[in-house]
């Protein structure tokens, strides 16, 4: 995602980062992945727990041999589906990067709302298709581009180099969390658009 992003990603996760309150203690990482925001964390605040949840046991596998190698003894990880997985802690922040356009959002901030404590800050981070004609015309030649060379370089990924860009043009999740966040009660609703609209940050506080 480094590469696919040509190295955006990395500052978007520092921006994530930057959102989360400097006392908190308790944080979880829905959707983790192999970590790479899980341990960014981690790493920035060492006197706090980190959870990351994570639907594939290989991705779950992948992410405890890097903790280890990283000697990160303040981060836990469990699989499952992050909609599923509602935890009795009581967190300070909830964080997702990638996860929400393809998240059941209704059930996914109902738990988030019964895990956050009272202030406790959601972040949410993911694609978003640019509004900009001109914009959007130079994502979709770059999506091309990616998928004529992307795939010989990650053979892997190429399913990813064809859905992708219509995931991101379909997706409503800015619209769809904000009218969750709404009906749950949640406040202080802030939408950072980042990089020409390319990709989009949303947090909340619970009133819990």
């Amino acid at each position: 995602v480094h590469l696919w992003t040509l190295g955006l990603d990395w500052w978007w996760k520092k921006r994530i980062i930057d959102k989360i309150p400097r006392v908190a203690q308790l944080i979880l990482d829905q959707g983790c992945g192999t970590g790479i925001l899980t341990f960014r964390m981690a790493r920035r605040f060492p006197t706090s727990r980190v959870i990351g949840v994570e639907l594939h046991q290989d991705y779950i596998s992948l992410a405890a041999k890097k903790a280890k190698a990283l000697g990160l003894n303040n981060v836990k990880l469990i699989i499952g589906r992050a909609e599923d997985v509602v935890l009795r802690d009581r967190f300070d922040c909830i964080t997702s990067s990638y996860l929400s356009k393809y998240a059941e959002m209704g059930k996914l901030i109902r738990g988030a709302k019964k895990m956050l404590r009272k202030g406790g800050l959601l972040i949410m981070h993911d694609f978003t298709y640019p509004r900009n004609r001109i914009v959007a015309c130079s994502l979709g030649i770059y999506f091309r581009m990616m998928r004529t060379f992307g795939r010989f370089g990650f053979p892997q990924w190429e399913k990813a180099f064809y859905e992708l860009e219509d995931y991101i043009r379909q997706s409503s999740w800015v619209t769809d969390l904000i009218s969750s966040l709404d009906r749950h009660g949640f406040v202080n609703i802030r939408i950072d658009r980042l990089t020409l609209g390319f990709a989009t940050i949303v947090s909340a506080k619970s009133k819990n």
